[in-house]
Parts: C-alpha cells; structure tokens; sequence
C-alpha cells in the first residue's frame, strides 16, 4: 500500500511532468544540432554535448573523404562523440548555417518535415558549412543536405551529403 502511495505521488511530481513534456518542435531540434556543429572546437565537452543530441544508438552517416570509398557510418554516442571531436580538432572558425531560400523579396529558412515510418518526423536541409582547416590556415565553405530521422526528441540517423566537387576554398 505504501508503495502504491509513493508511485502515486512520484507521478504527480515536477520530474514526472517534466518527462512528459513533449519533445522540442523538429525545427528546433535541427537548429541546435547545427549551433552544436558550430560549437565543436576539439573538446570533450562540445563532442559530448553534439553527442548527447543522438539517441545511445543513433547513426550519423557521411560520405567518404579522398581517401575513402563508400558510406562513412558513426553509430552510437561513441562513435558520433569522436568524430565531432575529430572536426573540432582538425577545424576551426566553423559555421554551419540552413541555407536560405529566397523568392519574391522574401527570404526564410527551408526546414522539411515529415512523418517517419519510425515513430517520428524526418527533417531535411539544405545547409552551407563554413570552416578554416587548422593545418594550413585555409578555409572552405561546402554547400550540402542533411536527412534526419528523429525519435523520442532526439537523433535516431542524420544522413549528411556534401559533394567534394562543390566545396570551395575562400580567399580573401
């Protein structure tokens, strides 16, 4: 009887009606994960803090770089945790931005949202990465889309297509 008292009153407290509050608006969801990107500056902490935006098994799939072939796939927190931490080391001065649309004098921020097989909604970007390599000081900008399945207010896959022939390097 005490314990039927006890998960009575635990489902009337502050933890328990703020676990039930619905999970942040899709487009908002995207906007923090890219002021994330942003962030990344080699720390643990900004890794983490990507990281924590994917659900424990989330997957964050990217295409090869030069010296690959195929699909690059990151799954779990682990996983997405060092490679953010492994762009934040290797870049500095990163902007990741929704690149805008703009027609008839008006200019917005497409955000796509749809409903997912999975449970949840699946948005889709366009987006403009800006960032200095620390190596040689150079610094590029790569025009891109991202596909993101969300879940329970959180990552389950991004899906990342950034063609190696469309990134430029800016010169002052």
């Amino acid at each position: 009887m005490k314990r039927l008292a006890f998960l009575k009153l635990l489902a009337w407290s502050p933890l328990a009606v703020f676990a039930q509050q619905p999970a942040a608006k899709p487009e908002e969801l995207v906007r923090t994960w890219m002021q994330h990107w942003t962030a990344l500056d080699g720390s643990d902490t900004s890794a983490s803090t990507f990281a924590q935006l994917y659900l424990p098994d989330g997957v964050h799939e990217t295409g090869p770089n030069a010296r690959q072939k195929g699909l690059v796939y990151y799954e779990g927190r682990s996983d997405i945790q060092k490679m953010a931490r492994a762009f934040g080391e290797a870049n500095a001065e990163i902007t990741f931005r929704i690149a805008p649309a703009t027609a008839s004098e008006k200019t917005i921020d497409l955000i796509h949202v749809a409903d997912g097989p999975w449970g949840g909604p699946s948005v889709s970007i366009e987006y403009v990465l800006a960032y200095t390599q620390k190596r040689d000081k150079k610094r590029y900008m790569a025009p891109g889309a991202a596909f993101i399945h969300l879940q329970n207010g959180k990552i389950r896959r991004s899906r990342l297509y950034a063609p190696r022939e469309e990134v430029v390097e800016i010169v002052p």
